[in-house]
């Protein structure tokens, strides 16, 4: 008799817990540039061409499509755990530059964020781990990547223009219109590339750090002016500049090459539209990024950038 009323209250208690949070479940399609970033900042697919009177035209594909799964437990607590699952397909070719890029990636992804979620205030950590297939055509080596990076956001949402905050837009109380984000990253990368020569031949693990700082301008539409909507909050971003650097340091490397690959870009970004799926980018690279199969080198270029 006892145990059967010990069965009885487990069952109960554990169907409480179950009725106090909702779990959701969603299905979607992403288009970027890259996916095995942990941070909130979606890296937007990007095209360019160059069609001269003689001579081969040039163009810049980064293009990758992902289908997402996501599993969201909210709890009545405003405790929300969610599971994301993406297998997804890149492409990136650039014929624009003095070294070429022109590779295709595999992969899978997997993204646990957890953290707290309320009217008040938004505190969510990200773990995102990846595993890459890269064939790169131009040093014909193919690359199995694994990696595993760490991110957060820190929100006051009470408090639109208050202390640093990271990974959110926060409003500068002398300029309504224009806002800031700060957006660290940090990380592990392995890689191991089979290819043609001790340039391109051997495994790398390393130590990844990210840190991205932007400044939006936010500006009203017609429509917003017209029915006095003056609440910079709800404006769409109409421009940004941003400055991003990231260092990779190998602790393994048996691939003929450095131990340090910086990589640094700003940009300049124009929305047209109110959302971001649709932009206009000018950006400065300098550096190398050997998950992209870009190679180390410097150059200007205007881009056009759409997500979904």
């Amino acid at each position: 008799m006892k145990k059967t009323i010990l069965a009885l209250i487990i069952m109960a208690v554990g169907i409480n817990g179950r009725a106090q949070s909702k779990i959701v479940v969603e299905k979607s399609l992403s288009i970027r540039n890259a996916f095995e970033s942990a941070s909130e900042i979606p890296a937007p697919a990007q095209a360019a061409f160059t069609i001269p009177d003689s001579g081969r035209a040039s163009y810049q594909i980064n293009l990758g499509v992902a289908w997402n799964w996501n599993y969201s437990r909210i709890g009545l607590d405003d405790r929300v755990k969610i599971h994301s699952f993406s297998p997804f397909a890149v492409l990136n070719r650039n014929t624009m530059i003095d070294d070429e890029q022109h590779n295709y990636k595999l992969g899978f992804d997997h993204e646990f964020s957890f953290g707290t979620e309320n009217d008040q205030r938004n505190s969510v950590n990200f773990l995102h781990s990846s595993l890459q297939f890269m064939n790169d055509r131009t040093t014909r080596s193919r690359s199995f990547i694994a990696t595993s990076y760490f991110s957060l956001l820190r929100d006051e949402l009470q408090d639109p223009a208050g202390r640093l905050f990271v990974n959110a837009y926060k409003q500068i109380r002398q300029l309504p219109s224009v806002y800031y984000r700060v957006s660290p990253e940090a990380g592990l990368e392995w890689q191991a590339t089979n290819g043609s020569g001790d340039q391109y031949d051997g495994t790398q693990a390393r130590i990844y750090a990210s840190l991205r700082a932007a400044l939006c301008w936010r500006a009203p539409t017609a429509v917003m002016r017209k029915s006095n909507r003056r609440d910079p909050n709800q404006w769409p971003k109409r421009l940004e500049l941003a400055l991003s650097y990231t260092g990779r340091l190998n602790f393994i490397n048996t691939v003929d090459g450095d131990d340090y690959l910086p990589l640094f870009t700003p940009s300049l970004t124009y929305y047209p539209l109110l959302t971001d799926a649709l932009s206009l980018a000018v950006y400065y690279q300098n550096g190398e990024d050997p998950l992209a199969g870009l190679p180390k080198q410097k150059y200007w270029q205007l881009s056009l950038q759409f997500q979904l």
